[in-house]
C-alpha cells in the first residue's frame, strides 16, 4: 500500500493525491494530516474530469485512481474549479485544466490537459482556487 504524501485538495467535484508507492485502495485509510516530502510520489487523480481538470489527456471521469504524469515525482498539489497546480521535486511548477481567465500563468488562455510547465522559475508550491492561482 502507498504512503500519501501530501495534503488532499479541497475541491469536492475531483480529488488528486500524491502518493508514495502506488494508490491506497480506500483513500480514506490515509488521514487528511500528511505533511509534504522532499523525496516526492507520484501523481494520481479520480473523479470528475469533465473539464480536463484530472490531467490525464481525457474528459472522461475516473472513478479510480489514475496516475497522472509517468513516474515523475511531485512535492505538492492543489486543484481549482478546473485547473490544478503541482511542484515537482525539482522545484518546477506544472498546471493544466481550464485556461480562459489565464488562470495557469502560462501567458495564454489556453486549456492544458495534461501537466504543462509554467514559466522557469523555482517553486515551493502552488494554489488553484476557482479561476485564479497564488505560488510561492
Amino acid at each position: 500500500m502507498g504512503q500519501r504524501i501530501c495534503i488532499p485538495v479541497e475541491e469536492v467535484d475531483h480529488t488528486i493525491h500524491i502518493l508514495r508507492d502506488g494508490p491506497f485502495t480506500n483513500p480514506d485509510d490515509c488521514g487528511l494530516d500528511c505533511q509534504p516530502s522532499t523525496a516526492g510520489g507520484t501523481l494520481w487523480a479520480w473523479g470528475y474530469n469533465g473539464n480536463g481538470g484530472l490531467g490525464d489527456v481525457t474528459t472522461t471521469n475516473k472513478s479510480v485512481p489514475t496516475l497522472i504524469g509517468g513516474t515523475d515525482l511531485w512535492l505538492n498539489v492543489s486543484a481549482g474549479d478546473a485547473h490544478a497546480f503541482a511542484v515537482k521535486n525539482n522545484y518546477t511548477l506544472w498546471g493544466w485544466g481550464l485556461n480562459g481567465d489565464g488562470q495557469l500563468g502560462d501567458g495564454t488562455t489556453t486549456f492544458r490537459s495534461t501537466p504543462s510547465r509554467i514559466g522557469s522559475s523555482r517553486w515551493r508550491r502552488a494554489a488553484a482556487k476557482e479561476q485564479m492561482s497564488l505560488g510561492i
